[in-house]
């Protein structure tokens, strides 16, 4: 909670790495407050629980501090890189700001595309129930820790893969509309720098991994935005593509654990049409694509898989597209003054 008011004062402010101070999130340094957590969301399942708490105590000493309680998506974007730099620099998690950003910008009945380059959203109008879907969260309850170096090193291999390619992100290889040609095309270029003697700080063949799950991931997403920003998507091609994501985050990123791969396994054998891990792997959570009439058939599969291989029991949560978090209740303070 501390480390959110130290990234709201450092965006207030401003530095090298936000160059465009956002004074109205500073807080003086007489301020202070007492909250209390009371949460619903599974800790430890990969649901962004971290950013849940981030972003609500935001929300609560922004709304303290200022008496707004309806910040537009201006200071929404400012509060979610607030919590972001929470996260990396007190924390020691080094996530990206999808799970903010969510907390923060979402619309109710809407799917937010990201861009991380800029943190541009769209949101896209698409609900699976009008085809007789739903979003399913399945909790493995597979321990699911971000901060031990493991997904750093991801994240470390795929700076690296850049610096090669010689972009600033990863995303910057890709043309703005990329194929899977596109992917593999910059796959070869990455194998011919460095055979022409270009300098590869991490392992080559675990960068390469990640790379070639970089690349064909953000081509999948590319997809499944088109798709759901169409009048009438194709959910069967959804479905497909998050398989093919979750099969690249187990072996090309190497990120998932027994739990995830068979409650994947689990929901493409009861009538899923997709399933795949979310977040940053390593326990946590599947999301699966299901026709309505199957829920009950896939719960009680997964069940029974998880049972045969001595796993913990799973949870299983349907999802649907909602508000980002805001105030319900109370009256807001006086405002203080803000001070850099």
């Amino acid at each position: 909670m501390a480390g959110v008011a130290w990234g709201m004062n450092r965006v207030a402010c401003g530095d090298s790495a936000h160059p465009v101070a956002v004074p109205e999130l500073g807080l003086p340094s007489s301020f202070g407050a007492d909250l209390m957590v009371d949460s619903t969301v599974p800790i430890g399942a990969g649901l962004a629980s971290s950013a849940a708490l981030e972003c609500s105590v935001a929300l609560s000493l922004f709304s303290l501090n200022t008496g707004n309680d309806h910040p537009d998506d201006a200071l929404r974007r400012a509060l979610a890189r607030a919590c972001m730099d929470a996260e990396n620099y007190i924390v020691g998690a080094n996530t990206g700001g999808l799970d903010q950003t969510a907390s923060l910008r979402s619309h109710a009945g809407e799917i937010l595309a990201l861009d991380c380059r800029d943190f541009d959203v769209v949101r896209l109008p698409a609900d699976p129930a009008l085809a007789g879907l739903t979003w399913l969260a399945v909790d493995t309850r597979a321990p699911h820790k971000l901060a031990d170096g493991q997904y750093s090193s991801r994240r470390t291999e795929c700076e690296a893969a850049a610096a090669v390619l010689g972009v600033p992100t990863l995303r910057d290889a890709l043309p703005e509309q990329p194929t899977p040609d596109d992917a593999a095309a910059v796959l070869e270029r990455f194998d011919h720098l460095l055979d022409a003697g270009a300098e590869l700080t991490e392992d080559r063949e675990k960068t390469r991994l990640r790379l070639r799950h970089s690349m064909t991931e953000m081509v999948r997403s590319v997809q499944i935005a088109d798709e759901l920003h169409s009048d009438s998507p194709d959910w069967t091609l959804v479905g497909r593509l998050l398989v093919e994501g979750h099969e690249s985050m187990r072996d090309d990123c190497q990120v998932t654990v027994p739990e995830l791969d068979a409650a994947v396994d689990g929901c493409l054998s009861a009538g899923a049409l997709g399933a795949k891990v979310v977040g940053g792997g390593f326990g946590g959570s599947v999301i699966a694509l299901v026709p309505l009439e199957s829920v009950d058939r896939l719960a009680a599969t997964v069940q029974l898989c998880f049972a045969q291989n001595g796993f913990r029991e799973p949870l299983f949560l349907t999802l649907r597209p909602s508000e980002a978090g805001r105030r319900i209740l109370g009256t807001p303070l006086l405002p203080a003054r803000p001070e850099c």
